[in-house]
């Protein structure tokens, strides 16, 4: 299934790639070291949210918007589809 794009955003963000990539990369090293358990999220996830710049934390929110979008759009067609089976 290929994507459409119906207009591609203007690239916002106050970081270049290569500091993206080197906070995502200590995140990441974080989370192999063990430091998140189940009872640590909430904490860990406040302490991820403050390291954000606020364009990045309006960046994540529309992409889960996006993705819970895309998720309905996707069960819905999946439930249609499975009526039909049904008869």
């Amino acid at each position: 299934m290929s994507v459409t794009y119906l207009k591609k955003a203007a690239r916002q963000s106050t970081t270049d790639a290569g500091e993206t990539r080197e906070i995502v990369q200590n995140i990441l090293t974080e989370i192999e070291q063990g430091v998140f358990n189940g009872s640590a999220s909430g904490t860990a996830s406040g302490l991820l949210w403050s390291r954000m710049s606020p364009e990045d934390r309006q960046a994540l929110a529309r992409a889960a918007q996006f993705g819970s979008a895309q998720a309905l759009a996707a069960f819905d067609r999946d439930a249609a589809k499975a009526r039909e089976v049904e008869g």
